[in-house]
């Protein structure tokens, strides 16, 4: 049988206990609330790729049925036709102007598929690249700043700059009205800052959100992968601002280096 005074120590004990157990449990909810909450960004992450690459697959399946489809098609016509008249060199011309325009488009779907200068010269003469056809498209014009200079970056930071800077100026050219765009690239020893904007008619950003066509859940996503984060500041009549800072240390991406 207990005595007095340790039965006065057990029920401070106990009662320490009883006090505690409320927070343990409030952390164990707090913690599983997190799981559940990361399950449910993992799972929405999972839908957004899964839909992005079949977007990407329709616009592939769309390219290659309506415009190299078709030209083979005609390619195949003329060679038939010289071919009943027992003269290959019948129409010289035409082949060689369908031959010709195949190529090109070949050459832009590979391009649009991941251009080869990206990796080979850099991001500025790919987005210089990407400017020029971007306007010979769309008529608008790209005023382009940069501070990068003979700086080279890791490749997932030159793709995911120049697919954010691709996408944010194709809805420009959608939905801006805009005669200009300013793109702007500057690379500190820290993170790449990227910029896009332009003084157009704007939007609503929390609705936008909604619309897969927008692209703003992949330009963000782009961003958060690597460490960064992407703000877009948008105002119906206002115009639109888009700024993404992407790392370039830490242990996802390599430190900046310089060419040689």
């Amino acid at each position: 049988m207990l005595r007095k005074p340790e039965r006065k120590r057990a029920r401070r004990a106990s009662g320490r206990a009883t006090v505690r157990q409320p927070a343990w449990y409030a952390e164990r909810a707090l913690l599983f609330e997190e799981v559940r909450e990361g399950r449910e960004r993992l799972q929405a992450l999972s839908r957004r790729l899964v839909e992005t690459q079949e977007a990407e697959r329709r616009a592939i399946a769309r390219e290659l049925h309506d415009e190299i489809g078709q030209l083979l098609m005609g390619l195949k016509l003329l060679v038939e036709s010289a071919g009943r008249t027992g003269s290959v060199w019948r129409a010289p011309a035409e082949i060689t102007s369908v031959v010709n325009e195949l190529m090109t488009r070949v050459r832009d779907l590979s391009m649009n598929l991941r251009p080869p200068m990206l990796d080979e010269l850099g991001l500025v003469p790919a987005l210089l690249w990407h400017f020029g056809r971007y306007t010979a498209q769309t008529r608008v014009r790209v005023d382009f700043q940069q501070r990068i200079g003979r700086h080279r970056l890791p490749p997932d930071v030159q793709m995911a700059a120049f697919r954010i800077v691709q996408e944010a100026l194709t809805n420009a050219a959608r939905h801006a009205g805009v005669e200009e765009v300013t793109v702007e690239v500057r690379a500190t020893r820290q993170r790449l800052n990227v910029r896009v904007e332009d003084a157009g008619r704007g939007f609503d950003p929390r609705a936008a959100r909604a619309v897969e066509s927008s692209g703003l859940a992949g330009m963000g996503e782009r961003a958060r992968q690597l460490g960064g984060d992407l703000v877009v500041t948008a105002t119906p009549g206002k115009g639109t601002r888009l700024a993404a800072t992407l790392p370039l240390g830490g242990t996802r991406t390599a430190r900046i280096r310089k060419n040689r």
